[in-house]
């Protein structure tokens, strides 16, 4: 008979292989997925790019520089910008990339007015929605849940 003591060190060690394989699991899908970043602000790509790391990632500076990407890499998620400095639009980017025939996930990250950016996410089906200054480490999480299935 195994004595209590010892069944539950037996139980931890358990659980922490448990939550190693699934770590491994989870790094395994990431690296295997594709995300479309799309800011006409380079330090901002750059920073979202990073926050990404290590997920393949992809970045396009314009809507049509993003249109391309999303046909040629088509990327599980999309990350955009909602307003670009040459006056191209992020909502109809987002639109045409949902009426792809496999369309990506959509995450918003914008400078603009709160409220709006609130309705726009919804409106637009974006899993999730941030306001510039970015949190990196939310940003990441959203798209890890997004890509992982959660």
């Amino acid at each position: 008979m195994i004595a209590t003591e010892a069944w539950g060190d037996w139980i931890a060690a358990d659980a922490r292989l448990s939550a190693a394989i699934d770590s491994l699991r989870d790094a395994w899908i990431l690296s295997r997925k594709r995300v479309l970043v799309v800011d006409d602000d380079p330090d901002c790509a750059t920073d979202m790019c990073q926050a990404l790391r290590p997920i393949p990632t992809r970045r396009a500076g314009t809507a049509d520089q993003a249109a391309e990407e999303l046909r040629r890499y088509v990327p599980h998620v999309l990350v955009t910008d909602l307003q670009f400095h040459n006056g191209e639009d992020g909502r109809d980017l987002a639109r045409r990339a949902i009426s792809m025939p496999s369309p990506p996930i959509v995450v918003l990250v914008s400078g603009i007015d709160r409220d709006l950016l609130d309705h726009l996410g919804r409106s637009l089906g974006a899993i999730a929605w941030f306001q510039k200054p970015f949190d990196p480490d939310r940003l990441r999480a959203a798209v890890e849940r997004a890509l992982l299935g959660r």
